[in-house]
């Protein structure tokens, strides 16, 4: 009987020591995780543009760099819904920023658009802005959060568009 209770105190001791190697893991992954500023300038080219007025949606893809990312290519998918003419239209977008090793770094974006039309009340440059949030990514994003604002214009004539993004990142 003394042999059999010893069995199971040394039985049960070892069921409920943790493992410390996962605690240190865990540790560390709760001791990188910290907020940084983030900011990206981009350069950038309407790619699609489908749908009919006032609802349309639009991708544009480009190439910058961020802080924390380095050299980054970006793809935005933006619905926007110009049917209040009360004020700017109103958009929201997904956006990817892609680093130089593939890790993705995932963002929504709310957005306004304010368009200067020419006289023949065709549109010929936009000016956008707003604020979105990071929602996590792959490799080290994978739990990114954050938030950030947006500054940007588009080239009605060129197709093209600087973006300027500023914010915080936690990862």
């Amino acid at each position: 009987m003394f042999f059999g209770a010893l069995l199971f105190c040394a039985c049960e001791k070892e069921m409920i020591q943790p493992n410390p190697q996962q605690e240190d893991i865990s540790a560390l992954k709760k001791a990188k995780k910290h907020t940084v500023p983030f900011k990206g300038t981009f350069t950038q080219e309407q790619t699609l543009n489908e749908g009919a007025f006032p609802f349309i949606y639009v991708v544009m893809e480009g190439e910058g760099k961020a802080t924390h990312l380095g050299k980054t290519s970006l793809w935005v998918g933006q619905n926007w819904d110009f049917s209040d003419f009360s004020g700017p239209a109103k958009g929201d977008a997904e956006v990817i920023f892609t680093a130089a090793n593939g890790d993705k770094l995932y963002a929504v974006l709310h957005a306004y658009n304010a368009t200067e039309l020419d006289e023949n009340m065709n549109p010929v440059f936009a000016t956008i802005w707003g604020a979105g949030s990071f929602e996590g990514g792959t490799g080290r994003f994978s739990d990114a959060s954050g938030s950030y604002n947006l500054t940007a214009d588009y080239n009605f004539l060129t197709g093209e568009s600087n973006a300027f993004y500023i914010g915080e990142i936690m990862y």
